[in-house]
């Protein structure tokens, strides 16, 4: 159970940037890559179900860093941050509710074992992976609500999109005075 515990919450996620559409415009995620062919509805709420996703990974590597992270400023930063990502996760889940009451399946947490990893190297090399990997995580929910902005039929669902990208800056703008 430890080792669930310290695993990544990163497994059948996307676990790198933001990567190139090709042309112009701006990048397409891997994440956001299969809500493109979607309109309407469904994309409403797959665009949902994909940023409470997104939430739920941030939360995880907040709560890792809570945990394993060296520098306490950091770690109080993460412990905030968990909490914040959290109840965003929530407010996701009863926008999604509202737009199609649940059903009997429901959402799938993703986790992975950390492979080929001492508790001792998580331990002390968790603070550098949590700055580079946290800010790449971002830049998938950032991809996301860029997307719902820009294709979404719903003003629930921009509306939304809007406060997640502010959200976002800001959440990294308190992230950069620990880089």
């Amino acid at each position: 159970m430890k080792r669930v515990i310290r695993a990544f919450l990163l497994a059948g996620t996307p676990f790198f940037s933001v990567a190139g559409a090709g042309g112009g415009g701006a990048p397409v995620s891997e994440l956001a890559r299969p809500l493109l062919g979607l309109k309407g509805r469904a994309f409403d709420l797959a665009w949902l179900d994909a940023m409470r996703s997104q939430q739920e990974i941030l939360a995880g590597l907040s709560e890792m860093q809570r945990l394993h992270g060296q520098k306490p400023a950091l770690k109080n930063w993460a412990a905030s941050d968990k909490e914040q990502r959290l109840a965003r996760g929530e407010q996701l889940q009863a926008l999604k509710n509202q737009l199609k009451p649940p059903t009997d399946v429901t959402h799938t947490d993703v986790v992975v074992a950390i492979a080929n990893s001492s508790d001792k190297d998580l331990l002390t090399r968790f603070d550098p992976f949590f700055l580079s990997e946290y800010p790449k995580q971002v830049a998938q929910s950032t991809a996301l609500a860029r997307l719902a902005l820009g294709r979404s039929t719903s003003a629930i669902i921009r509306e939304e999109a809007a406060a997640v990208l502010a959200y976002e800056t800001a959440r990294m703008n308190g992230l950069r005075k620990f880089k």
